[in-house]
């Protein structure tokens, strides 16, 4: 009658344990599919925001470019022109593809590695092309091309995180607060009426830091998976605010910023939302089910399934160590993958902090801390540009034949985007018009403001006089020098 009993015990757990087990493997693969789901719609809408990005900044993707194109590497100074148009056709076919290709046409992972190649080909050949926006697309694509959807769900998530907290440390300094934050808060301002100029100072320096405490908050919300719903609506607010601040109401930027700010909206609503849960079942290899009354289970047990896991393996194995399921770690490949991936793309932009990393890929963006280059051109010598250079040559300095060529002003006017903030880089570019003009050495000088002391906004500076003393200073960066 004992052994009856056992036997009986024993079968009853292994159809319990078996039909928990089957409830364990339909989450997975619900988890799963939403996270398949999620990812081809985050690369539609990707997609499609790219069309629209490329065409309001269409000026620097095409051999057309007004400005010089300075690639990342000098063997891409050596491509024609006429691959520029090549290329882009392809990234261009690569994103309608996407856009209208059935689901089963292409697999998800496949369609992200095109995106990848697509965009890092055209970004190559110039550095101005890596804009904030073209930058982040291409750690989306790459990280979904690298890792499954669930995987690479939490690394894209990180991605969002931590560009919400670089770009609030680049702007806690006091530049930032006497400077252009104030500029921003009145932006926010203007719509309703208000004129931040006529406010004290401390008022105004009190509306300016609340732009990086904002950023700080949402980043410390997103992260823990309680507030994170709170956190989504804060982004949701803010990228609100800020295409109200610098839109035809506010500062009048340019459509490229604005249309990345929706973007942002429509791509937080698809990344944090409340079936989270549902993604992380498909990640783990082991998934807790909430425990149910039966016979014999303890009711100290971590859950019904991991209890009748280990009496199983102890009755008919013999084990008595056998470590609880939730005491096991999910050590897959893939994990470990997107562990490493998310360490890369997570603490990279600090490398700025030491002048390691570029202004917009540490996420620095409308930050004053990167290096200002002031290019000066001599009187004798402003008749040698073209006119789309020249109307934006100002006077001579008092006292002075030398002239500053303000090159964000040309970047804005001759190809409707910011110029990368990088200052060695402009340097190259300041050398590389003079060069297409055909203006004499003895004709250039740059003066160079290195980033300011934090709190004090004590800025070092120097002068550079003629091209290869120009050229010479560039080329401390690690990236090309030369234009095409």
């Amino acid at each position: 009658m004992n052994l009856e009993s056992a036997s009986e015990s024993r079968t009853s757990q292994r159809a319990d344990f078996l039909a928990d087990s089957g409830h364990v493997a339909r989450e997975q693969l619900r988890g799963r599919d939403v996270a398949e789901r999620d990812s081809l719609r985050l690369c539609r809408l990707l997609c499609g925001a790219s069309l629209v990005l490329l065409g309001v900044t269409r000026a620097i993707w095409g051999s057309y470019n007004p400005l010089p194109s300075i690639p990342w590497f000098a063997p891409g100074t050596l491509v024609p022109r006429w691959l520029d148009w090549l290329l882009l056709s392809g990234l261009l076919l690569c994103l309608v593809s996407n856009l209208l290709l059935p689901t089963a046409a292409l697999p998800t992972r496949r369609r992200w590695l095109l995106l990848t190649l697509a965009w890092g080909a055209v970004m190559l050949l110039d550095q101005n092309r890596a804009q904030p926006w073209t930058w982040e697309f291409w750690l989306i694509a790459s990280a979904s091309a690298a890792l499954p959807a669930v995987q690479s769900r939490r690394v894209i998530q990180g991605l969002i995180i931590s560009i919400y907290f670089y770009s609030a440390v680049s702007k806690i300094d006091a530049e930032f607060l006497y400077g252009l934050g104030p500029l921003l808060a009145s932006g926010l301002c203007k719509p309703f009426g208000l004129d931040l100029l006529h406010w004290t100072p401390l008022s105004q320096q009190v509306a300016a830091a609340m732009l990086p405490a904002g950023e700080l908050l949402i980043a410390a919300l997103l992260c823990t998976r309680r507030w994170r719903s709170w956190g989504s609506y804060g982004s949701l607010a803010m990228h609100g605010g800020l295409i109200l601040a610098l839109g035809p109401c506010g500062l009048n930027h340019e459509w490229g910023v604005l249309c990345w700010n929706v973007y942002f909206i429509a791509q937080n609503l698809l990344l944090f939302r409340q079936d989270d849960a549902a993604i992380d079942r498909g990640a783990s290899d082991v998934v807790s089910v909430r425990p149910q009354a039966s016979s014999g289970v303890p009711h100290d047990s971590p859950n019904r399934a991991e209890f009748h896991r280990d009496a199983l393996r102890q009755q008919e194995f013999g084990r008595s160590d056998a470590t609880p399921a939730s005491q096991r770690c999910n050590t897959s490949p893939w994990s470990v993958t997107a562990t490493c991936v998310l360490a890369v793309i997570t603490l990279y932009p600090a490398l700025e902090w030491f002048g390691w990393c570029d202004p917009w890929p540490a996420w620095a963006v409308y930050s004053h801390r990167p290096i200002h280059v002031r290019p000066l051109v001599h009187l004798d010598a402003v008749h040698q540009f073209p006119e789309s250079i020249r109307r934006w040559i100002g006077p001579p300095e008092p006292l002075t034949d030398w002239c500053p060529l303000p090159l964000d002003s040309v970047s804005f006017s001759e190809t409707h985007t910011p110029l990368y903030p990088e200052g060695h880089y402009r340097a190259a570019l300041f050398v590389a018009l003079a060069d297409h003009a055909g203006v004499a050495s003895e004709h250039l000088m740059l003066h160079v403001n290195f980033p300011p002391q934090r709190w004090t906004r004590a800025r070092s500076e120097t002068t550079l006089r003629g091209r290869e003393e120009i050229l010479g200073w560039s080329a401390e960066r690690w990236a090309n020098v030369r234009a095409r």
